[in-house]
């Protein structure tokens, strides 16, 4: 049997015109054979001087040149049309032993007796920037036909393009959040994100399973809001008074409704790299429908540790990045910088501006709704208002509403 890389060799030479479908797929790092490495890169070299890759001319651009060994490849070819094929073949191998590398070499610094976090982490940054993307370039009609089968499928209820929020405003508004869009929810400390996230997230989990990344709060606090928004329980009480006879009845069937489907992650701090880890875990694990951070800006990027403003631009395309692979809603809850006058409150809602620390979270949302309310209302009507204002919607329409938000009970609707 031919070995791949003599063979897609002499098949580039032979037939140049597939190098463009083939370099879509592979570099000359997936070559162990440093002949046809040598290969590969010359013929690379003709094609960007503009020029039809020959003998002659690839033995010229060769580091150590060998007319024999290109006549060799040249005999051992297929067709133009087992390329593509073969180049996967390469890249799927070359994946595989660099992964099996890394491995080996994590075992070997573990063994020598390495902190764990500090060998952990590089390896799984590695493992999730493996390239495995699938072809780049997709054909009109064959979309056109997947779009009309999704369509048929939304119709006869085999699929649904949205995962509701349970909120009946929302809903009326935006018809839920859809599959692969990043949403950001942005607000001032204490307005009420988290409280929104929270409901809109435990609303979901009565039929869906669902991902729940908390940086701030610990998986006891996050559950204690939701048992006292299940149970109509003041949340400041709880765990911190003693409750009456009447409390406790609320408080034994409020954790009796609590399903196993919110799937909460409370690792402070996390990576970019580690992020994606999980979140794929959660997906291929727990089948989750939608994913939940709390909030963006606590999250890490390793790549631009001195520079904030990139940093915050990596966790957000890479949030966004999320959605699409897993094709999965992903809600992200953002910081906003204090308004004009300095003052913590706002008595209008925030500008997408504001979103703290990159621009690059505004230009990645497909979703973008601003929290603010009157918190020194004298009114309790409009002190328990949450104002939202979406100020940015990809695929709908802007708009402006209004929630009853509960403060002792954390419910919001």
């Amino acid at each position: 049997m031919t070995d791949p890389e003599i063979n897609i060799t002499g098949t580039l030479l032979t037939y140049p015109e597939c190098f463009a479908e083939v370099r879509e797929i592979i570099t000359s790092e997936v070559f162990t054979n440093n002949q046809c490495k040598d290969v590969f890169e010359a013929i690379e070299a003709v094609v960007k001087e503009n020029k039809t890759p020959d003998v002659i001319l690839v033995n010229e651009k060769m580091k150590n040149k060998d007319v024999a060994f290109l006549s060799e490849c040249s005999i051992n070819i297929h067709t133009s049309i087992n390329a593509t094929e073969t180049a996967q073949i390469l890249k799927e191998r070359s994946i595989r032993s660099k992964t099996l590398l890394m491995l080996e070499n994590t075992k070997n610094t573990l063994l020598n007796g390495e902190n764990y976090e500090v060998t952990i982490k590089p390896l799984i940054e590695q493992l999730t920037t493996q390239e495995t993307r699938k072809n780049d370039f997709q054909d009109s009609k064959k979309i056109a036909k997947e779009a009309f089968d999704y369509f048929l499928e939304i119709q006869t209820g085999e699929k649904k393009p949205h995962l509701k929020t349970g909120i009946e405003n929302l809903d009326e508004k935006m018809g839920g959040v859809a599959n692969g869009e990043m949403v950001v929810i942005g607000a001032r400390p204490s307005i009420g994100k988290t409280a929104l996230a929270l409901q809109v997230a435990h609303n979901m989990a009565k039929e869906n399973k669902i991902g729940f990344f908390s940086f701030e709060m610990s998986s006891r606090a996050i559950m204690s809001r939701i048992i006292a928004n299940t149970g109509g329980l003041n949340s400041f009480r709880l765990g911190r008074e003693k409750l009456t006879e009447q409390e406790l009845d609320k408080l034994g069937k409020a954790v009796s409704k609590i399903n196993e489907n919110l799937i909460i992650c409370d690792r402070s701090g996390l990576e970019v790299a580690e992020f994606k880890n999980k979140a794929h875990i959660m997906k291929r694990k727990h089948g989750v429908k939608c994913i939940f951070i709390d909030y963006l800006q606590l999250m890490k990027s390793d790549r631009y540790k001195n520079n904030r403003v990139n940093e915050v631009a990596d966790i957000s395309d890479s949030i966004k990045s999320i959605a699409k692979d897993l094709d999965v809603p992903v809600v992200a809850l953002s910081q906003v910088s204090r308004n004009k006058s300095g003052d913590n409150a706002d008595t209008e809602p925030p500008s997408l501006a504001r979103l703290k620390d990159s621009s690059a979270i505004e230009q990645d949302c497909d979703v973008a709704l601003m929290l603010w309310r009157d918190r020194e209302a004298d009114d309790e009507i409009f002190k328990n208002k949450l104002d939202i204002s979406c100020k940015k919607y990809r695929n709908g329409g802007v708009f402006n509403t209004s929630l009853n938000y509960e403060l002792s009970t954390q419910r919001i609707k």
